[in-house]
């Protein structure tokens, strides 16, 4: 039903044409903050009021008759239900010729997936920043191929370094009062970083392959059960520089690496590691110290002593 950008774009170009928010249920009260600061919303129409009440929380509601006097609008639809949204955007359509219409929950910017032209669209000076205190700041535009990017809460705050490169797809997942920092020249073919209460530190130079997850907090919450007290707060995940990170590897919180350290295909790890040292299993622990990698590729080349790299 269009997103966010494109909405804009048709404001941009007619700034006089009349919004209208379609539809009131429980999730607009979820996001109704949103709607108020960001949203210039010209009116509120649902059918359950019919001719009753003539405003609701500050908008005027607009009856059926008015709204087949207009010839030109926007809707908004604000329901999560698909069928739902099929029948508002049926019986728009018949009453209204001009009009184009837009679901809410792609417009507001929580839990749903950003992608690179949206967090252009709404950055200024290369930082993103939304209603709720969630920011992405970004070195290049490069910086976004491939990123996908889901706020979950608020005040997360997502740095991305230069030359940052993704094969497939790099999706990070914040809660609210985190931090995600990606280092220059870091590398991607699939991952997912959640973060929430804390912090994912990843350095420059580091290189992942697919299939891993790396998280600073468990999801749910664990308790002692003597005490009562939380036993499984968020704690930070660090990835120093030159770190290469074996397919479906899953990094958990308190998890530590030192710099040009390698970890092993499907290692599992919430401990803490120095530098230059290979980790494998589950959960990991250290199979060699005293090395050093570089991401030539083995599949066309045949190195027998470092010194062969050029």
């Amino acid at each position: 039903m269009g997103s966010y950008v494109e909405l804009m774009k048709t404001l941009k170009k007619d700034n006089n044409i009349p919004i209208i928010l379609w539809g009131i249920g429980d999730y607009y009260y979820t996001v109704k903050d949103f709607i108020k600061n960001v949203l210039a919303i010209d009116y509120i129409y649902d059918k359950k009021w019919a001719n009753n009440i003539n405003e609701f929380d500050g908008y005027p509601v607009i009856s059926l008759g008015k709204l087949k006097e207009i010839d030109k609008c926007i809707i908004i639809s604000c329901t999560l239900d698909k069928n739902t949204e099929k029948s508002i955007k049926k019986e728009a359509s018949k009453i209204i010729e001009n009009v184009k219409i837009y679901s809410l929950k792609n417009i507001i910017p929580i839990g749903r997936f950003l992608r690179k032209k949206e967090i252009i669209a709404m950055s200024i000076g290369n930082v993103y920043q939304d209603f709720y205190g969630n920011s992405i700041e970004y070195d290049t535009l490069d910086s976004l191929n491939r990123v996908h990017i889901k706020f979950f809460g608020s005040n997360a705050k997502i740095k991305l370094g230069r030359n940052i490169w993704v094969d497939t797809e790099l999706n990070i997942i914040c809660g609210n009062n985190t931090k995600v920092q990606i280092g220059n020249s870091t590398s991607f073919v699939k991952t997912t970083l959640h973060s929430s209460y804390g912090e994912i530190d990843i350095g420059n130079d580091c290189m992942f392959s697919s299939g891993i997850f790396v998280r600073n907090h468990d999801n749910h919450f664990i308790f002692d059960a003597e005490t009562g007290d939380r036993i499984n707060y968020s704690r930070k995940v660090k990835i120093k520089d030159h770190v290469w990170v074996g397919q479906n590897s899953i990094l958990l919180a308190g998890f530590s690496i030192g710099n040009g350290a390698i970890i092993g295909a499907g290692s599992i790890s919430s401990s803490i590691f120095p530098d230059k040292v290979v980790i494998a299993g589950s959960p990991a622990r250290i199979i060699r110290e005293g090395i050093i990698w570089h991401r030539d590729s083995t599949w066309r080349l045949d190195y027998n002593n470092i010194k062969e790299i050029q």
